[in-house]
């Protein structure tokens, strides 16, 4: 990932698992990123003020993934706790509690 080759085990198909995982973040965060560029231009904002903007912000963001992936992890969090009543069709983020 990035040139800093990690192992993550021998378990078939383990390897394929993260970097489908890692790409949905990736892939996520940049089509995030050009509907604020999108945004940015229907408002006629200077992307470089969104450029200044986000590197302000982006630590938080590490910081809230990190915290997420952490919190699910403890089993923190309603989904992964118990069967949501919720329909599938639901938003995820409408299923989240902070503790």
């Amino acid at each position: 990932m990035g040139g800093n080759v990690q192992d993550i085990g021998e378990e078939p198909g383990r390897a394929n698992a993260v970097d489908s995982a890692l790409l949905a973040v990736m892939w996520g965060a940049l089509f995030g990123t050009l509907h604020a560029i999108a945004v940015c231009q229907a408002e006629e904002i200077d992307l470089g003020e969104l450029a200044r903007q986000w590197t302000a912000l982006a630590p938080v963001v590490d910081g809230l993934v990190a915290d997420l992936i952490n919190r699910t992890n403890a089993g923190r969090l309603p989904a992964t706790t118990r069967r949501s009543r919720r329909s599938p069709r639901t938003t995820a983020h409408s299923s989240i509690s902070w503790s």
